[in-house]
């Protein structure tokens, strides 16, 4: 850093910054997975919004019939398509890329259980 008194040369000062380092957490376990019946062959997820990061983007996975199938949702409700008569599950987890790019993610939730109306 440059410092001038009046009437004096400039001096050079250094200085010496003690930055810590920014620590990144994880989200928090996603809360309040609600599953429901929609009208035909869908199924609606709703789930609490993590209020700690902005950022934060949610993946939703659901099994049907032993098979795993999942998508990212920005939102904290969607509508998966589902065969009618089907037991569903669902569960959902939390993440966010960080500042650097890395991928920081919540534990997923426990799973919910429904059966489809066969309407």
């Amino acid at each position: 850093v440059k410092v001038t008194a009046e009437g004096a040369d400039p001096v050079f000062v250094p200085v010496v910054v003690n930055a810590k380092p920014v620590v990144y957490a994880d989200p928090a376990q996603v809360k309040g997975v609600k599953v429901s019946n929609k009208k035909g062959a869908k199924v609606t997820v709703k789930y609490t919004k993590d209020t700690t990061n902005p950022n934060v983007k949610y993946y939703v996975q659901k099994k049907v019939s032993g098979k795993t199938a999942g998508k990212s949702v920005g939102s904290t409700k969607t509508t998966l398509s589902v065969k009618k008569g089907a037991t569903v599950k669902v569960r959902v987890k939390a993440y966010y890329y960080d500042a650097n790019g890395v991928k920081h993610v919540g534990a997923y939730s426990s799973w919910k259980t429904l059966k489809t109306d066969k309407k």
